[in-house]
């Protein structure tokens, strides 16, 4: 029952190395011509944290990998390698296995360290504009719509009674309009670039277009954002690791781009 209970919990990747050819070490066992070396053995005991020294640990691990691979060409007997939804998670597995190798090898060539997440705050609190705004909107389906709208608030209706009756954003509609404060970034950019050129109190004097649809934007307030400084954001470990991924990220979707850019691809 132990030996049994570790046969389930061998993770996939020594699965994977036991199922295929291997010739890094001494052999230690073979089964039915294919071998299992000390390097088998070493990387499955470093999966499970056990001492590459144990010699009983060494043992029961040579068994466990030579009963897997027992196993695998028990199914290669029966054909299970052939059944087209065992092939298909096969080709998954491969693909997955190979997308972490390729980014790893990309985090290898272009680590991101400290320095480089501190290059990319400075430049991104840089850049950052230094005011949030308070604002409500309308937000309707046309142009004309909102050019409609704008008539009436400029012939004096009121800005909170048409947004609860014709906005299509229904929770800032039954506010009127109002949106709270809002800062670069966590706002559409058609949205956010018009408040900087509004006056306390000022409305847009023509339609706004986003991806939602057709706005007429008020501004109530703006303040100076409170932004931390560089060395408080390198001191706060969440933020820190937060940039560090997005900026692996960017150069993951920076490579595909470049892969998209050079490949030849069709779609029906």
């Amino acid at each position: 029952m132990k030996h049994a209970r570790l046969l389930v919990l061998i993770p996939l990747i020594v699965v994977l190395a036991a199922c295929g050819k291997s010739d890094s070490g001494k052999t230690v066992a073979t089964v039915n011509g294919e071998v299992v070396t000390e390097r088998d053995v070493d990387d499955l005991l470093q999966a499970r944290g056990v001492p590459k020294d144990n010699a009983e640990a060494r043992q029961k691990a040579t068994e466990l990998l030579t009963n897997r691979i027992l196993l695998v060409q028990h199914a290669i007997d029966q054909k299970l390698d052939k059944d087209p939804a065992i092939d298909l998670r096969l080709k998954r597995m491969r693909e997955e296995l190979l997308i972490e190798a390729a980014i790893r090898k990309l985090r290898e060539e272009k680590p991101v360290d400290d320095a480089a997440v501190r290059k990319a705050v400075e430049k991104n609190l840089a850049g950052l504009h230094k005011n949030e705004y308070r604002a409500s909107h309308i937000l309707v389906a046309s142009e004309d719509e909102a050019k409609a709208v704008i008539a009436q608030l400029r012939r004096g209706a009121a800005f909170a009674a048409l947004a609860r009756q014709k906005s299509m954003d229904k929770g800032s509609g039954q506010h009127g309009g109002d949106i709270g404060w809002r800062q670069q970034g966590n706002t559409v950019p058609e949205f956010f670039n018009v408040l900087p050129d509004l006056k306390k109190g000022g409305m847009t004097g023509a339609p706004v277009k986003s991806q939602y649809g057709w706005h007429i934007i008020r501004l109530t307030d703006s303040r100076p954002l409170k932004l931390p400084t560089v060395d408080e954001f390198m001191n706060n470990p969440q933020a820190r690791m937060g940039m560090t991924r997005q900026m692996q990220e960017e150069h993951v979707q920076a490579l595909v781009k470049s892969l998209r850019d050079k490949a030849k691809i069709k779609t029906p």
